[in-house]
């Protein structure tokens, strides 16, 4: 009867070890753990070219969370390719891939504009004003490119070199008076030095996705997550931008006096970040597009892969304990 006893035991344990439902072992995350490691043993083992765009560690420390969930696998699933097909693939992340690179170097672009350098301002700001003068003792226009710390004033009537001026003084000057609505040009400093923030971040978001880009080429390092963050992710974070851009509208803009000798454009600063938000919508559509490896929610591929890993390593950290 001990004997019987003891060899249900076993055959109990045994069929908890398979069942791909229990996760007392963790049989079903060393797929996880390998793609995190950087050691896949799924062909080919091409892996991508740096750790950093690897899957993240914290992937494998709580993967219920943030990788075998139902809401991350259904969302990994979702796609219009077959997630085999590696040439269509390659092609959609070389794509995504070359967006984010162009938006990335948009916004760096458009940082300049935090700058409150004359020269840099004259060329990279977010608004420009046109002053064209009425008093014959004017000859030529007057350029004000608004940054969002400073203002440069390029008055080629007056002698020496244009002016640069933080919003707290201009907004107290009493001659910028005759370009800016002194009622509401403290809500534009405000709302800029905000920018700012926003601004920084545009560009630094930026580079996650382009890791996402690097490690979706490959299929047997791509997971559940990181299609969440090149999609979810990035489109929680145009629309961000999106708002912030427009409350720039909201807030600055309408503190520019305009009149018949005084017109505002958007300044190139401006230009450039809204394009480099929209073009991130392209790495959207292309992450969309392309579904994630079925090993990502199949678990009976997840029970053979970890079978495999066990054939293959000897390494105790995988074993069961």
């Amino acid at each position: 009867m001990l004997t019987d006893s003891l060899i249900q035991e076993e055959n109990t344990n045994e069929d908890e070890i398979l069942d791909t439902g229990k996760t007392g072992c963790n049989v079903n995350n060393q797929w996880i753990i390998d793609r995190v490691d950087g050691t896949s043993k799924i062909e080919p083992e091409k892996r991508p070219c740096c750790r950093a765009c690897f899957v993240p560690p914290c992937v494998k420390l709580v993967p219920g969370f943030f990788e075998q969930n139902i809401c991350c696998e259904s969302w990994g699933k979702f796609g219009f390719i077959d997630s085999t097909d590696m040439k269509a693939r390659l092609w959609l992340m070389r794509i995504s891939l070359l967006s984010n690179c162009i938006s990335l170097l948009l916004s760096i672009i458009a940082c300049f504009a935090i700058s409150t350098n004359y020269n840099i301002l004259m060329n990279i700001s977010f608004s420009k004003g046109i002053f064209t003068p009425i008093d014959s003792t004017y000859l030529d226009d007057i350029t004000i490119n608004v940054g969002l710390l400073a203002v440069a004033i390029d008055n080629p009537n007056t002698e020496g070199k244009g002016t640069v001026n933080g919003f707290d003084e201009l907004c107290d000057d009493d001659v910028a008076g005759a370009f800016f609505d002194q009622s509401s040009c403290h809500d534009c400093s405000d709302i800029s030095s905000t920018l700012v923030t926003t601004l920084i971040l545009s560009a630094i978001t930026v580079l996650p996705s382009i890791f996402t880009d690097i490690l979706r080429m490959y299929p047997n390092y791509d997971a559940n997550c990181q299609k969440t963050i090149g999609t979810l992710a990035a489109f929680f974070s145009v629309l961000n931008s999106i708002a912030t851009w427009q409350l720039y509208a909201v807030e600055c803009v309408r503190s520019f006096v305009e009149s018949e000798n005084l017109s505002w454009y958007a300044g190139e600063g401006l230009k450039l970040i809204v394009a480099a938000t929209f073009i991130r919508i392209v790495p959207i559509v292309c992450h969309l597009i392309v579904p994630t490896p079925s090993i990502t929610r199949d678990y009976k591929e997840q029970e053979e892969y970890e079978r495999l890993s066990k054939v293959t390593s000897h390494d105790p950290e995988f074993e069961c304990t």
